[in-house]
């Protein structure tokens, strides 16, 4: 379903912004971090051209920091605070006050209000909300509003039938008549004018009739919606015209048969009328048997397409004996090309003798995995597979529905970059610090003789830069000195930036005595940079503590903490110094 994806990635999107240190640190009252968590939000829009707004809203309903688009095709840009907004009354705030903080839920699909009314030209969006919490103290909330037309104009462009989109009361919300959108809004008919079976249509999960069917989705609303899908007129009208032109042809052969066969027979003209009756009435079977074939497969027809974006039918040899159009299309072959294939011609991650073995292991429960597809002009893709085994009359066959998941994967790991990557100077942020520490302990228990050093960095006099010479140009010296950082160390090691002007390393296969030396280049490298500012040059120097993974470290927090003391220790002997933790320093 087109809808499954969009929440998952909207969910991905929230939740890497609140992990971000960025949004950290502004929640925490960091002086230069109003700009870096702008900057965040701008590069997420550009990333998702279908994010409309990105807002942080404080405890009082009051927009804090917002990021908006007015139309798909427009950059994001960054409102001026004297242009945000009051939205203490808008529902989806005051809701978010009792959730639990830091779960994701998601607003009402309805259309977007600016300053208390519907804005027009209609905008239809969906919000995904994150209420905040310090000490079970509500926060506000982090919000993203989405444009759904993209969405909408995926669903509706399906050219074998009409879909309709409403909600539980019956107002339509979408209608492939763009004139009947937003019942509930406009006045005109809502779904009732389209469906003399609509009670029915909403009292249950899947309803159907020989002109329509429709499905509730389920999806993480509190909002109940119903899609209704008709097979178009034009397609009926082509139907049609087809089985009366098959008639007609049929009709003409019978007369060209009987009358041969009267010239030729004519002695037995009696029994020959005998068994023509009695085929015509076979005939007339077959034609109601037809129709009855015709109808459940225009009904499944829809049902593949409500159900996944590709489906493939394969027989325990992995031949292809069934497939949806979707489903061709997705490997780039016609559909009279894709059903000569076995499963082996597009299967990408499986070696090829072990497809029959990992078919095999599915039973008629519906199993879940993902795997990489092989498309005809040799491309790789990735997809999320439904499958199992079912059994028919005419024996017993592998069902598969492929999704095309490459983008997501794509987004997923922009998102986890995003999320563990500090906007400003590029280097890890300080939970993705923190959880490469930890693998790095675990790592020293397991093997002997492998000294890993941890080492804090901390720039000195940072905050009269910052005074002196604005918060930018403290920004360029924090990316100066994460440059020197990135190019001193292994590809083993870690660099990372803990907040603020506090950097850290992690340097594997390193003592304290080999760390001395390698941090001392790094000190004189910093304390040799410069920065141009106007007519000035910026000078600047960093304090070092340096300390070794011990094998009764039995988590990160010691570690930092003497990291941290013998930093304070080249702090308080003057700055511009490397020190190591010594067990004096403890007291």
């Amino acid at each position: 379903m087109v809808f499954s994806a969009f929440f998952t990635r909207s969910e991905n999107t929230i939740t890497s912004i609140r992990e971000s240190d960025s949004f950290n640190q502004f929640l925490t009252g960091s002086s230069s971090s109003r700009q870096s968590l702008e900057e965040l939000a701008l590069a997420m829009a550009k990333s998702q051209n279908d994010i409309m707004k990105i807002r942080y809203i404080d405890e009082s309903g009051m927009e804090v920091v917002r990021i908006e688009r007015d139309r798909l095709d427009e950059p994001a840009t960054v409102v001026a605070q004297s242009q945000l907004q009051d939205i203490a009354h808008r529902y989806f705030y005051y809701e978010s006050i009792g959730r639990p903080a830091d779960k994701v839920w998601f607003s009402d699909l309805d259309l977007n209000m600016e300053h208390g009314k519907v804005e027009v030209p209609y905008k239809p969006t969906l919000r995904a909300i994150m209420p905040l919490a310090d000490q079970q103290a509500f926060k506000g909330i982090l919000i993203i509003n989405y444009f759904m037309q993209p969405l909408f104009d995926n669903l509706t462009n399906a050219p074998l039938y009409n879909v309709i989109l409403a909600d539980e009361d019956g107002e339509v919300l979408m209608h492939y008549d763009p004139d009947r959108n937003w019942s509930r809004y406009t006045g005109r008919p809502g779904l009732s004018s389209d469906l003399p079976d609509t009670d029915m249509v909403l009292q249950h999960d899947t309803y159907g009739t020989s002109t329509f069917f429709s499905r509730q989705l389920h999806l993480p609303l509190s909002q109940k919606l119903v899609l209704i899908l008709s097979l178009n007129s034009k397609y009926l009208a082509f139907q049609e015209a087809h089985i009366k032109q098959n008639l007609k042809y049929s009709s003409g052969i019978t007369l060209f048969i009987t009358t041969i066969f009267g010239l030729i027979f004519a002695g037995l003209l009696n029994k020959f009328f005998v068994a023509y009756a009695s085929q015509g009435k076979h005939i007339n079977e077959l034609k109601s048997l037809n129709r009855r074939i015709q109808n459940l497969l225009q009904k499944n027809r829809v049902y593949m397409e409500m159900a996944s974006d590709g489906i493939h039918v394969l027989d325990q040899q992995g031949n292809v004996v069934a497939l949806s159009h979707s489903f061709a299309t997705m490997l780039g072959y016609t559909e009279q090309e894709a059903y000569q294939l076995n499963v082996r011609d597009w299967e990408a991650e499986i070696p090829p003798e072990q497809i029959t073995k990992n078919i095999s292991s599915f039973t008629d429960k519906p199993k879940r995995f993902e795997t990489k597809h092989r498309r005809k002009d040799g491309s790789i893709i990735e997809v999320e597979i439904n499958s199992k085994w079912i059994t028919t009359d005419d024996g017993i066959f592998f069902y598969a529905s492929s999704r095309d998941i490459t983008e997501r994967k794509k987004m997923e790991k922009e998102l986890r970059k995003l999320a563990t990557t500090d906007f400003l100077t590029q280097l890890p942020t300080r939970r993705a610090f923190f959880d490469q520490l930890s693998i790095e302990l675990e790592r020293s228990h397991r093997k002997k003789n492998h000294p890993v050093a941890i080492i804090m960095l901390d720039l000195d006099h940072f905050k009269s830069i910052n005074d002196t010479y604005g918060h930018r140009t403290g920004d360029d010296v924090l990316k100066q000195v994460a440059n020197i950082l990135h190019d001193e160390v292994r590809k083993v090691d870690v660099a990372g930036r803990l907040g603020g002007e506090e950097f850290g390393l992690i340097l594997t296969g390193t003592d304290e005595e080999m760390a001395i030396h390698f941090t001392n280049r790094i000190r004189t490298r910093i304390a040799a940079a410069s920065l141009r500012v106007g007519d000035n040059i910026i000078t600047y120097t960093i304090s070092i503590g340096i300390t070794e993974i011990r094998k009764d470290d039995s988590d990160i927090d010691a570690i930092l903490e003497r990291a941290d003391r013998a930093l304070y220790q080249a702090k308080t002997l003057g700055r511009n110094r490397v020190e190591i933790y010594r067990e004096e320093q403890a007291v």
